[in-house]
């Protein structure tokens, strides 16, 4: 035969990229179940709480930097932006 003509018997199945998706899931999640299980609920109840935590810190340097911000502003010019935003609602 013809180095290109197609060999029906051949012919290679295609894997739906749905069916692909489905198999990477399945083994993330069997990747996570084994993790956890090596890791231990109390280690990573841990971590989830330091992570917490340090969200927490950081929203409060925010608001400190903030208020530190607001604090410095002329109140004059402060007080009219106020009004603009105001008025805008």
């Amino acid at each position: 035969m013809w180095p290109f003509s197609k060999n029906k018997t051949k012919k290679k199945q295609k894997v739906s990229s749905e069916e692909k998706s489905r198999a990477i899931r399945e083994e993330a999640m069997a990747n996570m179940r084994k993790a956890r299980e090596q890791i231990g609920e109390e280690t990573l109840d841990k971590v989830a709480k330091a992570i917490q935590e340090m969200e927490r810190k950081k929203k409060m340097e925010i608001v400190e930097r903030t208020r530190r911000q607001i604090d410095t502003m002329d109140k004059a010019e402060l007080a009219n932006h106020l009004k603009s935003i105001l008025r805008d609602e």
